[in-house]
């Protein structure tokens, strides 16, 4: 999947390019440091964090591409910004909202996990089950929870880097946290793995 999109956003450069719409710098001109080489380090981590906003793989994937386009019709930004993360993962946060919204106003349908990529993504049948676990609690949270919560105890942001990318208090994010890691414990009634562990609330806030 990542190289598809990869050989996308190739074709969107080498079309931007024909165009004489893409980024020169320097009193000489000469194209300037690509924008896929520097979002490509990012894409795996962007896409886990699409599937835990999604757990849906289609969703995940389209929700990827959309902030891969956004981040190319923003190359100046892109190329700016160290880190870049942060700012790739509030646009994907935007669009999950955006989309969520959208999805509510068509159908009050729930979205389902999809079991094929949880079982790809995990190493073994047993790790595979407690995966599929974990995605569908967090399918229970409310979009804000399961943003916080992911950022903070699977990816390791800190509440403050968090508050930057969803733009909200950080009390607020403290408080979604606390509420998510409440419905989690609920939930996941597993034997510990470390990804059940991390979501069951083992670091401090």
């Amino acid at each position: 999947m990542y190289l598809q999109l990869l050989e996308a956003i190739k074709r969107y450069r080498r079309h931007e390019k024909n165009n004489e719409r893409y980024w020169e710098s320097g009193p000489g001109g000469g194209e300037a440091a690509s924008a896929e080489a520097v979002l490509a380090p990012h894409l795996a981590a962007l896409y886990a964090q699409a599937m835990r906003f999604c757990g849906d793989r289609p969703a995940a994937e389209d929700l990827l591409q959309e902030v891969v386009v956004y981040a190319l019709e923003h190359e100046k930004k892109v190329l700016s910004l160290d880190p870049v993360r942060p700012w790739l993962m509030r646009c994907l946060y935007h669009r999950f909202i955006d989309t969520t919204r959208l999805k509510k106003r068509e159908s009050h349908r729930l979205m389902q996990v999809d079991s094929d990529e949880c079982v790809s993504s995990a190493p073994n049948p047993e790790a595979s089950y407690y995966h599929r676990q974990v995605m569908l609690a967090l399918q229970a949270l409310t979009a804000e929870q399961r943003a916080t919560v992911t950022l903070f105890d699977i990816e390791g942001y800190s509440l403050q880097d968090i508050a930057e990318i969803l733009e909200m208090p950080v009390g607020t994010v403290k408080s979604h946290i606390h509420r998510a890691r409440k419905k989690l414990k609920l939930l996941l009634s597993l034997q510990p793995t470390a990804e059940i562990v991390r979501l069951q609330g083992q670091r401090a806030i």
